[in-house]
């Protein structure tokens, strides 16, 4: 992996606060077309959160951590089988239903990831940020869409707000 004179768009929100629409808006929008490019490829990252996101110094993102990347061929298969999908329980915040049941569709699950992300950045918390344990917190996924409690730059167009996005 090249090295990256940034950081993760999770210490930099951490640092800073919610970050403005129009930044998450450039920032989703990078992370979106380097997945493409992987997707096209035939491969699924399975981990995308804010900590594999990393911001170089001249406003370029990255995406960190393809250690593990997955072929598309992996659809349809459980979890199980898929082998593990976290490295830590930071990544529950981010996970995509289906990759908790049954991964039927596994791009859709890093486009899930990458909103639950853009959520993160808007608001300064993941989507089901109270919510203590983790197994809730995965059921929460499967079950809830996430809480209007997050607050965002007031200029934030009303369709980016977080009650739409994740």
């Amino acid at each position: 992996m090249e090295y990256v004179d940034g950081n993760s768009l999770q210490v930099i929100v951490f640092k800073n606060g919610p970050m403005d629409y129009g930044r998450v808006a450039h920032y989703i929008s990078q992370a979106a077309s380097g997945l493409q490019h992987a997707h096209e490829a035939g491969l699924v990252h399975r981990d995308i959160k804010p900590a594999n996101l990393l911001l170089e110094r001249h406003g370029v993102v990255k995406i960190s951590t393809w250690a593990g990347p997955f072929p598309l061929s992996c659809a349809g298969r459980s979890l199980s089988q898929q082998g593990p999908v976290q490295t830590d329980s930071r990544t529950d915040d981010y996970l995509a239903p289906e990759q908790i049941v049954d991964s039927t569709t596994c791009v859709r699950a890093d486009i899930y990831s990458l909103g639950a992300t853009a959520y993160f950045m808007l608001t300064g918390k993941p989507p089901f940020h109270e919510v203590a344990l983790d197994h809730h917190k995965l059921m929460w996924h499967l079950m809830r869409s996430p809480s209007r409690s997050g607050k965002c730059d007031p200029k934030c167009p009303r369709d980016w707000r977080p009650s739409s996005i994740a």
